[in-house]
């Protein structure tokens, strides 16, 4: 139980990983007690379900009354003998509910709040079972009873305060229905419902503990007095009797059809008889599929043509299938059990009767009762596929249909083994009914679900090859276990039946192999197996069973010679062999385990190429670097254009080192947009390249639009520019209004924003701009991300909006995040919430750095956002930011990166970072673009957990899954300047 409240811990918490301690605490906490609660309702009637009424069925119960105990005695004996290991599963259950209380999120009076309504509710549970069993005899009855006290004294009361509901719009609550209700304990189990309704929960709390003592008090005085065979009534009279009457009629038939049924069976044959004495049990499956079809009708009448979805359809056949499936669980071995535990069984075989005469005889009667109503439940099934059929997908309706009718032949075959050799190797019916449904229904379903949800996992994780799992592969990873299920246990069923039905027909012999674990029974195989001579001993026939005297064979004695320990425990020697071949076995499964993980384990990188030599003249230019996010853009200082990764799009090559775009030399800017690329000569021409599909190729294509432009800027989809004049022009795709000219306008080439004049830098971020005016104000338009909040809110506004109040920003910074400067060298996220033209900065965005310069501060990712400042000692300076996140800003947590301290510049805003020292090396870190994307193990687990809250929370729509790029956290060298560049360029 401790093992699997871990798990489902693990599980919460995997699915949680990434939100606040207090939330994931809280989750897990309410995760497990929910389940707990569940677990308190149903094993307590499971436990003590049978404790009584199988005493009557032996006879037993009224030799407890021959002494001198009482009522009392032995039902809390019974009560307190049978539900203790239930009640330690609840108690390891206690200490994993409190690890939550690390976490946070749960306070300790809650905690034990919720561990009081548990013991409470199990205490109640355990008192329901057994007043229903000192209620009835049958196992069946019994089972029945104490579900339908637990109905009516938990869910009655509760039903009656909710009847209301359906008559009044304005209900009035009435918290005292739902008193007896644990459900409702449970729920003011919580700090701020247990302070609106403290006496309520206290209250609550005593009704159910006086139910249950009721309940005891109950049974001890009815015990006393069931337990006796009681003479059957000649008189008519009383609604029981009436009952069982009507039961028995519609069972068995009249006294003159039961008479003719027992001669046509008895010359088939005699067990067939005796399984199938209820004449009219198929009247009952008959009686089933009529009010199914009295509610297929009645949805059809109501619904009309929407009646004939695919869904109502296999909801039907799902129902009628599944009923089935249970229903022959429950009757294969009923007659089986029943004359096991009634000694029968023995008797039976001590006839004519063979083994196959029993065994087919349960066969006659399961075909009896099942053969016709399956074979009109098939026709209906094929009827449902053949009319969806021309409205569906051929194949996958074809194939979804003609499976499930397969798995119903095969479950049914299978579970009607599984359950006969049950009925007689389980202690009782309701035993031998859970484990066959277990086996052959919940196990296959269990696996399925593991299978399918590491698959998932699996296609969901970088690096990703294209395939997912489709209905296809899940249609037959069920086909296939529930068909290897039915395999398994329904030949092994089989087997055993045939091989040893006499001595599983033995009472003794079944509880004697019961009391042996199935551990030890192996323990006792294997030293029998390691002392062949002491085996062969056993094995070997004495005298007396040939007929012989006993003395004539010498018996072997009871202690190996030259030894202390008897015949039962091995010798050293034979413990050191044992020993040896169990940690052989232990080496080669954590062997194995530790191969498959190192298929998760991050890899090593392999070597990175030496840095690429570039000679430069003398020359006064700086070196310029465009990081973006698929490459990065270099400008060197001969005017040269040079590329690394994929910069440009997907479609391109990937430049594992910088190589040269063209043979031009006069580049003053350029930009990159992850799909495509913009750039700026210095004779005042725009040209691009890349794109989507790669539709304008690697090599710089010229934009017709003059020769007087002085900036340029892309996004994902669309191109901004800014002319001498102070205007912007936009082209490209407007489809979430990058271009700024309004909603629903066809995008054409070189449209004017607006009609200003004093706009004096542009930056794009995927599918939004920002631009600055010459007054100082900041603007924006197109589609982006708020998190102001703290969950993310997309924003888009069709027209430039002013971002804020203030008047003082001086630059911008391209990249990923959308980032300006400010005239006293601090970085903002302006966009962090949302703009407003009255709103001070602190109020729309958040400050990033204080005292920065634009040469100096960068921004990459290295498993997260990490911002990076070159101080004025030359040494480089490394923390956590938060752009771009729902989070706020952690606190200064600066560390330094490396030893060196000649650091002249750094860039980087689109994930990866590059610097440049005084010996004329370009140094690289963050994203690594030249690489192709793979991710380690933690990158695996956040993304996995990413699609996984998204899909069960409705939370974290539009996460992408896929591969993940690679990063580095240390800087490696790229390039190395020779030449007069070799000393300080940094920009001005």
């Amino acid at each position: 139980m401790a093992s699997g409240a871990i798990l489902v811990g693990a599980a919460i918490f995997l699915v949680a990983f990434g939100a606040p301690p207090q939330k994931v605490g809280r989750y897990i906490f309410m995760g497990l007690s929910g389940l707990a609660l569940l677990y308190c309702l149903a094993a307590g009637r499971r436990w003590t379900a049978d404790c009584l009424s199988e005493e009557k069925r032996e006879g037993t119960l009224g030799l407890l009354f021959l002494t001198d105990l009482k009522g009392y005695d032995v039902v809390v004996g019974k009560l307190a003998a049978t539900s203790l290991s239930g009640f330690y599963g609840l108690l390891g259950l206690v200490p994993v509910l409190a690890v939550p209380l690390l976490l946070g999120g749960v306070s300790n009076a809650e905690f034990w709040r919720v561990v009081l309504v548990l013991v409470n509710t199990f205490l109640f549970s355990l008192a329901v079972g057994v007043c229903g069993s000192a209620l009835c005899r049958d196992v069946r009855q019994a089972m029945a009873t104490n579900f339908f006290l637990l109905l009516l004294l938990t869910g009655g009361p509760a039903a009656c305060a909710a009847t209301p509901l359906f008559f009044s719009r304005t209900p009035p609550f009435i918290a005292e229905w739902f008193l007896s209700c644990p459900v409702y304990s449970y729920y003011l189990c919580a700090d701020m419902s247990y302070n609106a309704a403290r006496a309520q929960f206290w209250l609550s709390t005593t009704v159910i503990q006086l139910f249950a003592w009721c309940l005891v008090l109950v049974s001890s005085v009815i015990a006393p007095r069931s337990w006796q065979d009681r003479p059957a009534r000649t008189e008519k009279g009383g609604l029981r009797e009436r009952w069982r009457a009507l039961w028995r009629r519609w069972s068995f038939g009249r006294a003159a059809g039961q008479a003719a049924f027992r001669r046509q069976a008895l010359a088939i044959n005699a067990f067939y008889w005796l399984a199938a004495r209820a004449r009219l049990k198929p009247v009952h499956v008959w009686t089933f599929l009529g009010f199914m079809s009295a509610w297929w009708l009645a949805g059809w009448l109501s619904s009309g043509v929407m009646w004939f979805d695919e869904s109502v359809a296999i909801l039907t056949a799902l129902l009628l299938n599944t009923t089935l499936k249970f229903w022959v669980a429950i009757e294969a071995g009923q007659q089986l059990a029943e004359d096991r535990k009634a000694g029968t069984l023995e008797l039976l075989l001590s006839t004519p009767l063979t083994v196959g005469d029993i065994v087919g005889g349960q066969w006659l009667a399961l075909r009896r009762q099942f053969f016709k109503p399956l074979a009109l439940v098939i026709a209906v099934e094929l009827l449902f596929m053949f009319s969806l059929y021309p409205h569906s997908q051929g194949p996958r309706i074809i194939s979804l249909w003609l499976a499930g009718i397969v798995m119903l032949l095969a479950d049914m075959c299978a579970v009607a083994w599984v359950a006969m050799f049950q009925a007689l190797a389980a202690k009782n019916q309701h035993q031998a009914i859970l484990k066959s449904v277990v086996q052959i229904f919940l196990l296959p379903w269990a696996l399925y679900g593991l299978v399918a949800a590491v698959v998932n996992l699996w296609a969901m994780l970088p690096p990703a090859n294209g395939w997912t799992p489709g209905w296809g592969f899940h249609l037959g990873l069920w086909f296939g276990l529930g068909l290897a299920a039915d395999a398994a246990f329904g030949l092994r069923a089989w087997r055993r039946l045939h091989q040893g039905f006499r001595q599983l027909a033995m009472p003794h012999f079944a509880m004697e192999r019961k009391r042996q674990s199935w551990w030890r029974r192996l323990a006792r195989r294997s030293a029998s197996e390691s002392r062949p001579d002491q085996g062969a001993a056993r094995r070997r026939p004495t005298m007396e069973n040939r007929g012989g005297p006993a003395a004539s064979v010498p018996q072997p004695s009871s202690v190996l010679p030259g030894t202390e320990l008897p015949m039962g425990f091995p010798t050293r020697s034979q413990a050191k062999r044992a020993f040896g071949r169990k940690a052989l076995v232990a080496g080669l499964a954590a062997l194995g385990i530790s191969a498959s993980l190192l298929f998760l384990l991050p890899r090593p990188p392999s070597k990175f190429p030496p840095p690429l030599s570039v000679r430069m003249s003398a020359n006064k230019a700086p070196l310029r670097v465009y990081p973006g996010g698929m490459g990065v853009l270099f400008i060197l200082p001969d005017g040269s254009l040079w590329r690394w990764g994929q910069a440009g799009g997907r479609g391109l090559p990937r430049a594992v080192v910088p190589e040269p775009i063209g043979t031009n030399g006069n580049w003053v800017q350029v930009a990159e947009g992850g799909d495509h690329c913009a750039g700026l000569r210095s004779d005042g021409t725009v040209w691009e390249w890349g794109g989507p599909g790669v539709s304008r190729g690697n090599d710089p294509v010229r934009v017709d639009g003059g020769r007087d432009w002085i900036g340029v800027a892309a996004g994902t989809l669309h191109t901004v520019a800014l002319r001498k004049d102070g205007t912007l022009w936009t082209w490209g795709n407007n489809s979430m209004s990058q271009l700024g000219i309004g909603f629903g306008l066809n995008p054409t080439n070189h449209v004017q924003i607006g009609t200003d004049h004093g706009w004096t830098a542009v930056t794009c971020q995927w599918g939004s701009t920002l631009a600055l005016r010459g007054d100082g104000s900041l603007w924006t338009w197109g589609r982006f991300t708020s998190f102001r909040g703290g969950q993310p809110n997309a924003l888009t506004f069709a027209t430039p909006t002013r971002v804020c109040l203030e008047t003082n920003w001086a630059g911008l910074m391209s990249g990923w995040w959308a980032l300006a400067w400010t005239r006293t060298g601090e970085l903002w996220e302006p966009l962090y919430g949302t703009p407003d033209a009255e709103a001070p900065a602190a109020a729309v965005g958040r400050r990033i750095i204080t005292n920065g310069a634009p040469d100096r501060v960068a921004i990459a990712y290295c498993g997260r956002p990490t911002l990076f400042e070159v101080r004025r000692d030359g040494t480089l300076w490394a923390r956590n930011c938060a752009v771009g996140a729902s989070v706020d800003p952690p606190a200064d947590d600066w560390h330094k990166v490396g030893q060196r301290s000649d650091w002249v510049s750094v860039w980087g805003s689109g994930g990866t970072a590059l610097g440049l020292t005084r010996d004329g090396t370009v140094w690289t870190w963050g994203l690594d673009p030249s690489r192709e994307p793979s991710a380690d193990f933690v990158s695996k687990v956040r993304l996995a957990q990413a699609q996984i809250r998204s899909r069960f929370t409705g939370s974290g729509g539009g996460v992408r899954i896929g591969a993940a790029p690679s990063y580095q956290k240390e800087p490696r060298p790229l390039m190395r300047f020779e030449g007069e560049t070799t000393r300080d360029r940094r920009q001005d």
